[in-house]
């Protein structure tokens, strides 16, 4: 539409559902769309995601699907992620893999395609800490991929995005950085340096 004001406020969360350009990942459901966990049961499944929806999907999955195999679009960054909350999530599987737990298997890997078969579904990932290619076969694909700013037509008007295009770049006052007079506020303010 057209916005005609000196200072406007965009308080439009992180509302729509996002995959990353995987191919062959939109024929996999987004998690809000996955179903009941009975339409799991004793299936092998492979959850797109790295972060809060993905760990909290899998766990709750884990009475229902006989396994679960979490993997990523890209390499986990361990540099970044020892500071973070969701260190815990990552390096607990980490630690008891490196311990020799059982039913604990780290895979440093990215996910290069997603290919849907009569049976299930192959992934295609590259190894990062050693090279090569991996395949998982699955009976289920789950994107846990999380959301973006419905931002429609602010990015055609200047707004400069970040984090894949899910979101609004922004300056610590929650100012557009490219279109002044623009803010945010709401979730997409985690976008905000600072």
């Amino acid at each position: 539409g057209e916005y005609r004001c000196r200072v406007c406020v965009f308080a439009i969360g992180v509302t729509e559902p996002w995959a990353p350009p995987i191919p062959g990942l939109e024929a996999a459901p987004h998690y809000v769309a996955a179903g009941a966990p009975e339409h799991y049961q004793g299936k092998d499944v492979f959850i797109v995601g790295k972060r809060n929806s993905g760990f909290e999907l899998a766990q709750g999955l884990l009475p229902w699907a006989r396994s679960i195999v979490l993997g990523s679009p890209r390499p986990v960054d361990i540099d970044v992620l020892a500071f973070s909350p969701l260190s815990i999530r990552y390096l607990s599987p980490y630690t008891e893999h490196i311990r020799g737990g059982s039913g604990s298997y780290v895979v440093d890997a990215a996910i290069e395609r997603v290919e849907r078969h009569a049976d299930g579904y192959r992934i295609h990932a590259n190894g990062t800490t050693w090279e090569g290619l991996i395949q998982f076969d699955c009976d289920e694909v789950i994107a846990a991929t999380g959301f973006r700013a419905p931002v429609r037509d602010l990015p055609d008007i200047g707004v400069a995005m970040l984090n894949d295009g899910r979101m609004p770049a922004q300056t610590p006052y929650w100012e557009s950085v490219s279109v002044r007079g623009i803010y945010f506020a709401g979730n997409v303010t985690g976008a905000s340096a600072g």
